[in-house]
């Protein structure tokens, strides 16, 4: 979300700008979709098996930014695709 002094319209209609509460400001905006739902059925994937399930989800979502902080983007040419996908209205 971005919050800007004058409209702005994407012509591939690919974010959106709405009113901002405040007068004469706009908020550009885009929705990351289901993300946060394909990464935690990942992550409640990987911890089935654990001896406490639900404290394996609940300590792993709660340390991945720490797990994960080190690994450089494309690490060993390794993709995983599990979202956002990119909005397109015009689909």
């Amino acid at each position: 979300m971005m919050i800007l002094d004058d409209f702005h319209c994407d012509p591939e209609q690919k974010i959106w700008t709405g009113r901002h509460l405040l007068k004469n400001k706009w908020v550009l905006e885009s929705n990351a979709t289901l993300t946060g739902a394909n990464l935690e059925w990942v992550v409640r994937l990987l911890c089935e098996r654990a001896k406490d399930t639900g404290d394996c989800i609940k300590n792993t979502l709660n340390s991945l930014d720490e797990l994960l902080v080190d690994i450089s983007p494309g690490s060993n040419e390794t993709f995983i695709g599990l979202g956002p996908s990119i909005m397109d209205c015009q689909r």
